[in-house]
């Protein structure tokens, strides 16, 4: 598994634009199978994070593909649907670290991708629960009203995910709140007409 995920992956940081698609619809093709498991989701999760997390911090990079590079790289995060791969997901949407607003806005709308309820996620109700609050965090210092959108729809899949205890339900829902009135706050308290007014409407 390691050394096929490898070589897939060689392919995006590597390969021209048709060998990067290929080898993106080759990566989760494998991952949508009928009856693939947790535990093949762990092993190709292993072997596929490290090497995404290093491609992302490349940003500035003079690869003219970096942003295709990045972008599907990102989709494959949302279809590996493990802790690490989806927290490097979500990772990539925290404006603190990741100054490309593209690649923000494609990590938090693939966000309530990688949490459906599918039976081989592993995401258990901790999981997502420490996953919302990254996300809360993470708007806290964005600006860029349709990144706080998907931001904002992220937080909501994950409290409707039947598989989340009601303690922990609650408490993503209180995130959300309390995200609504920062909002709110930042808009209120802004000198000029604030475009984040968008994203609580």
């Amino acid at each position: 598994v390691a050394d096929f995920a490898n070589a897939q992956l060689s392919r995006i940081t590597e390969g021209d634009a048709a060998n990067l698609i290929e080898a993106r619809d080759t990566i989760i093709q494998d991952a949508r199978r009928p009856g693939v498991t947790g535990v093949f989701l762990r092993a190709y999760s292993t072997a596929l994070v490290p090497g995404i997390r290093t491609l992302l911090d490349k940003s500035g990079t003079d690869d003219e593909l970096f942003p295709l590079r990045a972008e599907n790289s990102l989709r494959i995060l949302a279809f590996l649907r493990t802790p690490d791969s989806v927290d490097l997901l979500v990772s990539a949407s925290n404006p603190s670290r990741v100054s490309d607003r593209g690649q923000r806005l494609v990590a938090a709308g693939l966000v309530p991708l990688a949490v459906e309820p599918v039976p081989q996620s592993g995401l258990n109700s901790g999981a997502l629960t420490g996953l919302a609050r990254e996300l809360s965090n993470n708007l806290r210092d964005e600006n860029d009203w349709l990144v706080v959108l998907e931001d904002l729809r992220a937080m909501n899949a994950i409290a409707l995910n039947p598989g989340m205890t009601r303690q922990n339900r609650s408490e993503v829902r209180s995130m959300q709140f309390e995200a609504y009135a920062d909002l709110a706050d930042r808009v209120e308290k802004a000198d000029q007409p604030s475009e984040l007014v968008f994203s609580i409407h």
